[in-house]
């Protein structure tokens, strides 16, 4: 997850190849939110990201099948959720003011990638080295 991470910070997929389906869907829904209030464009961002590959969603699939048991699991995907809904949250709300300043689309593309990363390496780093303790 924390290389998937580091890939998107260097926009690494800005060189794979497209699935023309999906950009097209979420393209769609995108211009169907301009049309709209703040809140509800927001809403309609947040349902076309469904569309987009996300290595983050895979990588939280993948912890939650490694959980053990079905509860393990939904716990792993609750938290998931828990953690990045409040965080898309905020940046979808505050989409249109990015888009009027392309450096801070750009660093802000580039540094979640790289926080989050760092904070998985981090907790990952210090829960091995917490069970080398017992």
């Amino acid at each position: 997850m924390v290389a998937g991470l580091l890939l998107m910070a260097l926009e690494v997929g800005k060189r794979a190849p497209r699935l023309p389906g999906l950009a097209r869907i979420s393209r769609v829904l995108f211009q169907a939110g301009e049309k709209f209030s703040p809140v509800a464009a927001a809403a309609i961002r947040g349902a076309a990201t469904a569309f987009l590959p996300c290595g983050l969603l895979y990588g939280a699939f993948v912890m939650a099948v490694g959980a053990g048991s079905a509860s393990g699991g939904a716990l792993t995907m609750v938290a998931f959720g828990a953690g990045g809904v409040p965080a898309l949250a905020f940046v979808q709300s505050q989409s249109r003011r990015l888009m009027e300043h392309p450096r801070a689309q750009r660093a802000v593309r580039r540094l979640i990638p790289l926080l989050a990363g760092g904070l998985i390496a981090w907790r990952t780093l210090a829960t091995h080295t917490g069970h080398a303790c017992h």
